[in-house]
C-alpha cells in the first residue's frame, strides 16, 4: 500500500512538471479565444493536480501515523521480552508475594472467625432480650395481681370498717336510747342482712370485735384534762358524763324500763309442736 501511494504521488509530480515544462514552449501565434480556451485549461488541469497533491499528502500522513502506532507497540513488545529481571530481585518478589498471599489468608480466617463470634454474640444478646421481656411481662402481672389483692383487701377492710362502725353506732344508740326509734331499727335490719350476706369468718371476726368493742365503750368515760359541761348536753346523754354511780342506776332504770315495754308488747309464745286445744288452754289458764 506505501509502495503504490509513493509511486502515484511521484507520476503526479512528475506530470506536473511536464506540463510547467510545456508552459514555457513559445506557440505560433493563435486568436485570442483559443489562447482563453487553452489558458482555462491550464487552470483546470492545475486545480486537478493540487486536488491530487492535498489528497497524496493526506493519505502519506494517515499512512505515517499508522506506522508509528505499529513501531512503537513492537518496541514495547520488545523490551518486555528482553528485560533482564536479577534473580535475588525475582526471588525477594516471591517471598513478599508469598508473605502477603499468607497474610491475607490469616486475615480472611480471622475475619470468619469475628463474624462467628459476633453472631454468637448477637445470639446471646437476643435471648437476654427475649428473657428482659419475659420477667418484665411476669413482674407487671405481679404488680397487677398484688394491686388487685391490696384494691380487693383494701375494699373489704373499708367495709368491715363501716360495719364496725355502724355497729358502734347502734351499741352507742342502744347504750343511750333503749327505746329505739324507727332509724335504728332500720339500721338493725340492715345489719342483720349484710351480715348474712358477708362469709363466716367475716361474720366471727366482726363478732369478736363488736364485743371487745362493747366492753370498751361501756367503761369509757371522759378524761378529766378535757371537762364537759353536762348542762349543755342533751337529756339523753347526760348520764354518759356521770359518775359510776348514777351510771349504774340509769342502767338498771333503762333495763327495768325497756323489760316492762317489751313485756306488754310481745305476744305470748306458743308451742307448735304442742296441739291447737293445749294452747288455747293455757292461754285461758293465764
Amino acid at each position: 500500500m506505501f509502495n503504490s501511494n509513493a509511486l502515484y504521488f511521484i507520476s503526479a509530480v512528475a506530470k506536473q512538471r511536464r506540463i510547467l515544462s510545456m508552459s514555457d514552449i513559445t506557440y505560433p501565434s493563435m486568436d485570442t479565444n483559443n489562447l482563453a480556451q487553452c489558458l482555462l485549461r491550464a487552470e483546470k488541469s492545475i486545480e486537478f493536480l493540487q486536488n491530487q497533491h492535498s489528497a497524496t499528502l493526506a493519505d502519506l500522513h494517515q499512512e505515517l501515523n499508522k506506522w508509528q502506532r505499529k513501531y512503537n507497540d513492537l518496541t514495547f513488545q520488545f523490551t518486555l521480552n528482553n528485560t533482564e529481571v536479577n534473580a535475588y530481585n525475582q526471588n525477594k518478589a516471591h517471598s513478599t508475594i508469598e508473605q502477603l498471599e499468607n497474610e491475607l489468608l490469616r486475615s480472611r480466617n480471622r475475619v470468619k472467625t469475628l463474624n462467628r463470634i459476633v453472631e454468637e454474640k448477637e445470639k446471646l444478646v437476643n435471648d437476654y432480650r427475649n428473657r428482659l421481656q419475659i420477667l418484665e411481662q411476669k413482674q407487671a402481672l405481679e404488680l397487677y395481681k398484688q394491686r388487685s389483692a391490696s384494691s380487693t383487701r383494701n375494699s373489704r377492710y373499708s367495709a368491715r370498717d363501716k360495719q364496725e362502725h355502724i355497729c358502734h353506732c347502734i351499741r352507742l344508740g342502744q347504750l343511750i336510747l333503749p327505746n329505739k326509734p324507727k332509724a335504728f331499727k332500720n339500721i338493725d335490719d340492715q345489719r342483720h342482712v349484710i351480715s348474712h350476706t358477708r362469709s363466716s369468718s367475716v361474720t366471727n371476726r366482726t363478732n369478736s370485735n363488736h364485743e371487745r368493742t362493747k366492753t370498751l365503750y361501756i367503761g369509757q368515760r371522759s378524761s378529766p384534762s378535757q371537762p364537759i359541761d353536762r348542762q349543755t348536753l342533751p337529756k339523753q346523754q347526760r348520764y354518759l358524763f356521770a359518775t359510776p354511780n348514777e351510771n349504774i342506776a340509769t342502767t338498771k332504770i333503762v333495763a327495768s324500763r325497756s323489760t316492762m315495754k317489751f313485756s306488754t308488747i310481745l305476744p305470748p309464745i306458743t308451742n307448735k309442736k304442742a296441739p291447737l286445744k293445749a294452747t288455747l288452754s293455757c292461754e285461758g289458764e293465764a
